[in-house]
């Protein structure tokens, strides 16, 4: 058996304690916080408290959005997804890096060499758009 430590209007798990009684009687009960006994040790970031139950959180329906235990719902967190966005742009910035070399236009050709340019400014300015859930990923020269 194990106790959960929540917010008692959000439904946010805070801490869950396994032990016995003496070892609970030692925590303290935040302010707004209440407990719960329950089976298992369930994490914060995989359950949530509902009704005086300890639920699992769903799986999330689309990519960049957080669990909102309150709403008992998944909201878009824009900046976990602006984080995701750079994340991705960084990683292909880097792998493309070979194409902006001092012997890149020699070795690319100035048409390919252009195309690559074009692609990286692209990329960089994905973050300059108004709404991370709408982008357009530029493509990579072929």
């Amino acid at each position: 058996m194990s106790t959960v430590v929540f917010h008692t209007a959000e439904g946010r798990i805070v801490q869950c304690i396994t032990g016995d009684d003496a070892l609970l009687a030692l925590q303290p009960t935040p302010q707004g916080c209440e407990r719960l006994v329950c089976d298992g040790a369930p994490l914060a970031y995989t359950h949530y408290v509902d009704g005086g139950k300890v639920l699992a959180i769903p799986p999330a329906p689309e990519a960049m959005m957080r669990f909102e235990p309150a709403q008992k719902a998944w909201v878009r967190d824009a900046p976990l997804a602006w984080w995701t966005i750079r994340q991705a742009r960084n990683a292909k910035l880097l792998a493309s890096d070979w194409t902006d070399t001092v012997s890149a236009r020699t070795r690319l050709g100035e048409d390919a060499f252009q195309a690559w340019q074009h692609y990286r400014q692209a990329l960089r300015d994905l973050t300059l758009a108004p709404d991370p859930y709408t982008l357009h990923w530029p493509q990579a020269p072929g």
